[in-house]
């Protein structure tokens, strides 16, 4: 199959800003080899900037999937983490409630070719562990790395505590929302009553703290 690489460009740029419409940039980093915009040399060749970046993002929370490992990203929105797992040879699922960031993040996977899945949920639901095991037979269990980055403002603490618990990954990483300088919040005690360790701050866009259990 063709794929028109400077269009998919444009959809992912349109698509997904955030908020909506109000950035010339997508959130995230994506990977599109043959892009336009994707850089041609060095270590992110075939990488399209984002105003998040998905490699030092993943180097400061430790996030290094092997061969075969399961990831399972909830708040995944193009996918650029999962491409990231993806470029070293392990396999995820991406959820999100949002149609145009899967809409981006399911052309991306058919035009590289990874192992990708990707589902729309609101995860804010009660059963929503059950309902994400249910829709894979078998779900693998426990993932391998679960990765919920800058959830706790779209859903609320409870709501991603179930998931951080319900799933019990051998690995989870977390992102608290932007924050000022000298306030942690409540997610913090949570994270290191679960046995988290606080990681350091993310430097792209704005200030985020890092955690990984």
């Amino acid at each position: 199959m063709s794929v028109d690489h400077a269009a998919l460009e444009a959809q992912v740029r349109r698509d997904c800003q955030f908020p909506p419409g109000e950035r010339p940039e997508p959130y995230q980093d994506f990977y599109l080899p043959g892009a336009p915009g994707a850089r041609r040399a060095g270590p992110l060749a075939g990488w399209v900037q984002g105003s998040r970046r998905v490699h030092a993002r993943a180097e400061k929370l430790g996030f290094e999937p092997n061969f075969g490992d399961f990831v399972l990203d909830i708040g995944c929105q193009s996918g650029g983490f999962l491409q990231y797992a993806a470029l070293r040879s392990a396999w995820g699922i991406g959820i999100d409630a949002e149609k145009p960031y899967l809409d981006c993040a399911l052309a991306l996977r058919d035009a590289v070719g990874h192992d990708l899945y990707y589902v729309q949920l609101d995860v804010t639901r009660l059963d929503a562990v059950e309902a994400i095991r249910g829709m894979f037979h078998p779900f693998p269990t426990p993932p391998d790395h679960l990765l919920l980055l800058s959830m706790e403002k779209h859903i609320g603490l409870p709501a991603l505590l179930r998931l951080v618990d319900g799933f019990a990954a051998r690995r989870t990483y977390l992102e608290t929302n932007a924050y000022r300088a000298g306030t942690k919040g409540e997610i913090e005690a949570a994270i290191l009553q679960r046995g988290g360790v606080y990681l350091g701050d993310s430097d792209d866009r704005n200030p985020r703290r890092l955690y990984r259990i």
